[in-house]
Formats: C-alpha cells, sequence, structure tokens
C-alpha cells in the first residue's frame, strides 16, 4: 500500500546553517530533509591543516550545543570544526 509523505522544507546543504535549521525543525515536528552533495564538513575538511576559524568557541555553537569542557575563548581548527559538525549530525 503507498503511503503519501509531505516535505514542507527541504534543506540544501549540512554545514552549520543547515544542520542548525534541521535542529529547529525537528524540535518543532516539522518534516524536512537535509541534503549534501558531500560529507558533512566537507568545506572545513579542504582548508589547510592549520587553519582555525576567526571566531571563538563561544561563538560557534549550534542549537542545542554547550562547550562542556572546551574553552569558550579557544579557536578551534576546521578539521576540529568538521568533525564537530559530524557529531552534531549524528546525534541530533
Amino acid at each position: 500500500m503507498n503511503q503519501a509523505f509531505s516535505l514542507e522544507v527541504i534543506i540544501i546543504g549540512a554545514g552549520q546553517s543547515g544542520l542548525s535549521v534541521s535542529y529547529l525543525l525537528k524540535k518543532n515536528n516539522i518534516p524536512h530533509v537535509v541534503f549534501e552533495r558531500s560529507q558533512i564538513g566537507d568545506a572545513w575538511l579542504r582548508r589547510w591543516d592549520s587553519f582555525t576559524l576567526n571566531s571563538s568557541n563561544a561563538f560557534n555553537l549550534l542549537p542545542g550545543e554547550s562547550l562542556d569542557n572546551d574553552h569558550p575563548e579557544h579557536f578551534i581548527t576546521g578539521l576540529q570544526f568538521a568533525a564537530r559538525l559530524q557529531k552534531y549530525a549524528a546525534n541530533n
């Protein structure tokens, strides 16, 4: 039996913004899907190894995230941020 499935929102890109919107839609029970052409955090993974974000950890939190033991005044690398995005997507 075919059952109709309806999506209200399609999100293009599973970066920081796309994952944030997805989190909030899920929290509000709004059906949606996230499309990513590559792996989550891919743009950050393609940066040079020494690249760091130019805003501190305190300003790079996604909805529902906390710093826990991370230092809010520190600057993480692009590779660390990509790993954080991947972990966030897996847990949310």
